[in-house]
């Protein structure tokens, strides 16, 4: 910022160090955050398998799977697709 003809300083990232602490809240809770989407993930996965696997092999209807997942019938069409995707790319 200037202010006439003297520039104001300004702090530069590499400048400034860190409070630890903060560096410690910051650390733990991108740890946290990242275990918490891979959990996401794993249990999506699974709900998508067991899901597919009761339309499919369990001869159960859609809609009342999507209903007792709590999610509805796009859901599932999009966990097929994904699981197509997965498996052609898994043979290829």
């Amino acid at each position: 910022m200037e202010t006439g003809s003297q520039v104001m300083p300004h702090a530069l990232w590499h400048d400034v160090d860190m409070d630890d602490e903060r560096r410690k809240t910051l650390r733990r809770l991108g740890r946290t955050y990242r275990a918490a989407m891979a959990a996401e993930e794993k249990a999506r996965k699974a709900l998508a398998a067991a899901a597919l696997e009761a339309v499919d092999a369990g001869g159960e209807q859609v809609g009342e799977v999507a209903r007792e997942i709590g999610f509805d019938r796009e859901w599932i069409r999009r966990a097929r697709i994904t699981a197509a995707k997965e498996a052609a790319s898994s043979s290829d």
